[in-house]
């Protein structure tokens, strides 16, 4: 029998998140919400998460580049953590992605008009950054 889930959440859970996660190829569900998790999300996640939720915890850094190997993920929450920089460009790949959440971080830059290219997204939320710029007219054109 294979690991589909993990949920840890409402624990008291620090370090970092080992990167031996990257070897439960069959892991659906990863729910570290609510610990103290700190560092930056490892540089190798399962391929088969379907919902990754890093909510309320202290990761820090950039939002690495390895979330969008995540081809069949539907749901990231990365909300209520120090994540700083900008939002990857290339998240524009997650093709299955329904909702994306990253409020209250410090993430600047501009919002990434290739979130257009997410067709399945069905609810963005970024509140409480430091975004700049404007609305990209690509994501508002693709809700019409």
């Amino acid at each position: 029998m294979l690991l589909r889930s993990m949920f840890l959440q409402d624990n008291l859970f620090f370090g970092n998140l080992p990167p031996e996660i990257a070897n439960l190829t069959s892991l659906q569900i990863l729910n570290v919400i609510q610990n103290h998790i700190s560092s930056s999300i490892p540089g190798e996640l399962p391929i088969s998460l379907e919902t990754l939720d890093l909510s309320l915890n202290a990761f820090s850094e950039r939002i690495l580049t390895s979330i969008v190997n995540l081809s069949q993920v539907q749901l990231i929450n990365l909300s209520y953590n120090r994540f700083s920089g900008e939002i990857p460009v290339s998240v524009g790949e997650l093709q299955q992605l329904q909702y994306l959440l990253s409020d209250h971080n410090l993430l600047g830059g501009t919002l990434p008009s290739t979130l257009a290219n997410c067709f399945a997204l069905l609810h963005l939320s970024m509140e409480g950054n430091a975004l700049i710029g404007v609305i990209p007219s690509a994501i508002l054109a693709r809700l019409q």
